[in-house]
């Protein structure tokens, strides 16, 4: 069954095949499969609603009692499968798409509809974004029937790759129809980059142009007995609701359509104006994979379009779920559940700590009763006084719990010690009152005042331990880690610098030159120099703090003893490094050095005033093997919540000594 199709403006005649120059302009086995089709079936006639098939026994049976439940099957000539896959990208898990379009083929879909960012983009380099393209084109390659392209922020964030993807694709938004079904695909970008939402993504098309052309395509299309729109961005998932999109919902108006988009990693399923918006999770993009509930798990999308509808399967690569795998009010459920637990806030206590308390509060803001459970597990330096607890909290009650903790015998310092557990357990509902659990470990850790020290004489900042007096603070390896590394540093001030070193050992290395940080092993550092309140914040997704410019405020790097690649990404992402910075690196056996100097006039500047106070995070990452999936030792829970360890409000944050 043929598709007709329109692009910026100009339509074929009514379900017909695509013509040649639109299929030219979509390379590959797509464009080569509808010009063969266009030249071997050409235009269709549309069949009758009612010409239904009836299935026939042979020979025929006339009895009072039969082996089948009816002779009408449920499909008829107007029914059609299509496929949706989703992100591959944004911290792609290797041979997790390129296995899923071998499951695609079982499925046996008419056709495959990507959500975008299938590559890592993010690049100027021309000749790397060919790479990252011809090696999508492999992956799609097995699948036997059609795959529509759509461009995600990772596959357009600049003149370059808009340019590139013209060449290669043509259009970034289009539209087609098949067995009287309308798919438009639009580009989210033209409506506001991730890395800028304020611009469109510069290039050859404007956003002003999508939108003319969109218009055009409903309005002469809103006879079509069903419409589907693809795009990226989940554009109304987002308290600020673009313009943009208004007018988009407006000119789909009443009409039977369903939204799909993917960009968030998450899956969640929403109803607005009684139709439904189906963000999707991951095709093997960057994913927590914590389940159902979460909305995070490998899948795509069976499309099974009926004479009274279309009906959702998320096919999981590890299973098949209906469309209700998760709601928006289950997400919303989850959410609740998820920011229910905090770590309490209190006066830091000195880092020469011997007995005291980590205070936890547990909030109830929904309709059911919140059931609560923990297990307290001691380390090797430091006790805890119970193994556990468990409580119920009422709707709209909250709750703290004190945990008391005590030094063991001989030197203890907070600087240096083995880490206690929490593990915590909530369990509230669903909607259809099925369970919804949430499961978080938190360290057992009092937040301490650390104090900085002055720098004795010049610092020299080379990769060499030489000037430093021993580096009193460590961080090891969690039990149950994957990291087989673990670091000590130090840090240090002067008149003009902040100074940390760290001396990082880790005994399966991999570092490669010429490759980007974040493919290997690094230390990431994180500063934040702001003054409080926002510095001791924590919990905050990546998502928030990309919007609300959190991540350009902050000193973020990866400290590596080789020269590596520039970051496209984190050069779009996040500031550039303060100006007058100064880096050192050494690499040693079974590990390697990191020094940096952060210049004094940057912390003044994001302080507001002479600092007194900065928040340092440290974590070390860890590859066993280039190309694979790093492990992470940490000094202490960062400030943002990746669904790991509970975040510690104001954790790492070191002081200037009151009379410096």
């Amino acid at each position: 069954m043929p598709f007709s199709q329109r692009v910026h403006g100009k339509s074929s005649a009514p379900r017909c095949f695509a013509s040649r120059r639109w299929a030219a302009g979509i390379s590959g086995r797509v464009g080569s499969l509808l010009l063969i089709l266009t030249f071997v079936l050409g235009c269709e006639t549309w069949p009758n609603s009612s010409d239904v098939p009836v299935l026939q026994t042979e020979p025929l049976i006339e009895a009072d009692a039969s082996p089948w439940t009816s002779l009408n099957p449920s499909d008829s000539n107007a029914d059609f499968d299509f496929v949706v896959v989703s992100d591959r990208t944004g911290g792609h898990r290797e041979g997790v798409f390129a296995e899923a379009m071998k499951k695609v083929n079982l499925v046996q879909p008419a056709f495959v509809m990507s959500v975008g960012d299938l590559i890592e983009g993010y690049s100027d380099d021309k000749d790397e974004l060919v790479g990252q393209w011809d090696e999508i084109a492999e992956m799609v390659s097995p699948l036997q029937m059609p795959f529509f392209y759509v461009a995600g922020n990772h596959d357009m964030s600049n003149a370059v790759m808009s340019l590139l993807w013209k060449d290669r694709f043509g259009p970034s938004y289009y539209s087609f129809t098949y067995k009287d079904v309308l798919f438009v695909v639009l580009n989210s970008e033209l409506f506001g980059m991730v890395s800028d939402p304020r611009r469109p993504v510069p290039g050859p098309e404007s956003q002003e142009e999508q939108m003319r052309w969109l218009d055009d395509v409903l309005s002469e299309n809103s006879s079509r007995r069903y419409t589907f729109v693809i795009i990226h961005q989940p554009l109304w998932d987002n308290p600020r609701l673009h313009p943009d999109w208004r007018k988009v919902e407006e000119w789909l108006g009443s009409r039977p359509y369903t939204v799909f988009a993917g960009h968030f990693h998450a899956y969640t399923k929403h109803v607005r104006h009684d139709r439904r918006y189906i963000t999707l999770a991951t095709t093997g993009g960057g994913s927590g994979l914590r389940g159902l509930d979460h909305g995070e798990f490998d899948h795509f999308m069976l499309v099974s379009m009926r004479e009274g509808g279309p009906v959702f399967a998320n096919l999981l690569l590890e299973g098949v779920h209906g469309e209700d795998v998760r709601s928006a009010e289950t997400r919303r459920r989850m959410g609740q559940l998820e920011s229910a637990l905090t770590m309490v806030s209190e006066e830091p206590v000195d880092s020469e700590f011997r007995e005291g308390n980590v205070e936890f509060e547990v909030s109830n803001p929904g309709v059911e009763t919140l059931a609560v459970q923990a297990s307290f597990e001691s380390a090797r330096n430091l006790d805890i006084s119970e193994d556990g607890l468990a409580a119920k909290i009422a709707p709209g009650e909250k709750r703290r719990f004190s945990v008391e903790l005590r030094a063991a015998e001989g030197t203890q310092d907070l600087r240096d010690t083995a880490i206690p557990l929490a593990r915590w357990r909530l369990e509230g509902v669903k909607e259809n009152g099925a369970p919804l659990v949430v499961e978080r470990e938190a360290w057992l850790l009092p937040r301490a005042r650390f104090l900085l020290p002055r720098a004795q004489g010049d610092m020299r900042i080379d990769g060499q331990l030489a000037d430093w007096d021993g580096l009193p603070f460590s961080a090891e390896t969690l039990e149950g880690s994957e990291s087989g590394a673990s670091f000590r540093f130090g840090v240090a001030y002067d008149d003009d610098f902040l100074y940390l070193a760290a001396d990082v050992s880790d005994p399966t290395p991999v570092h490669v030159s010429g490759r980007i940080a974040r493919e290997q092993d690094a230390l990431l550092l994180n500063i934040d120099a702001r003054p409080d309140p926002e510095r001791s914040v924590s919990g905050q997704d990546y998502f928030s703090a990309i919007k609300a410019g959190v991540l350009r405020q902050l000193l973020i790097a990866w400290l590596t003893p080789l020269e590596t690649q520039a970051d496209s990404l984190l050069l779009r992402m996040l500031a550039p490094l303060p100006e007058g910075i100064l880096q050192g690196s050494a690499m040693r056996e079974g590990g390697y050095v990191v020094e940096v100097a952060i210049p004094a006039a940057w912390l003044d500047e994001r302080q507001g005033r002479a600092w007194e106070a900065v928040r340092i995070e440290l974590s070390a990452q860890d590859f066993h093997e280039p190309g694979g999936e790093p492990a992470t030792t940490v000094f202490r829970p960062g400030r943002f919540d990746r669904g790991g360890v509970l975040p510690m409000p104001g954790s790492g944050t070191f002081e200037r000594p009151p009379d410096s």
